[in-house]
């Protein structure tokens, strides 16, 4: 256990540092994992609709307020941009 737990530690540190790199570390916990689903399901189906959002395995412990209350600040801060004529569908913000 002790083993794993040290490969854990150096796997939050290479995260941390790559967050800081990627200019993320001033992100909440549930921003980070909101933009991180946004480009799995961009890079998986080239969109991201709010219900794919929303039942993506990384955000199950969140409650649905609060994941929107993300996104907002996504959008603010332009991390994401709202794209397509519809309601509802996210992108990352190259």
């Amino acid at each position: 256990m002790l083993n794993g737990l040290k490969r854990l530690t150096k796997l939050q540190i290479m995260i941390s540092e790559m967050e800081e790199d990627l200019g993320l570390s001033g992100l909440s916990d549930i921003e980070k994992k909101t933009l991180l689903v946004i480009v799995d399901l961009n890079e998986k189906a080239g969109l991201a609709s709010t219900s794919d959002i929303l039942a993506h395995p990384i955000l199950n412990q969140f409650s649905r307020q609060s994941m929107f209350r993300a996104l907002k600040v996504l959008g603010v801060c332009g991390k994401v941009v709202k794209v397509g004529i519809k309601r509802g569908y996210y992108a990352p913000n190259a």
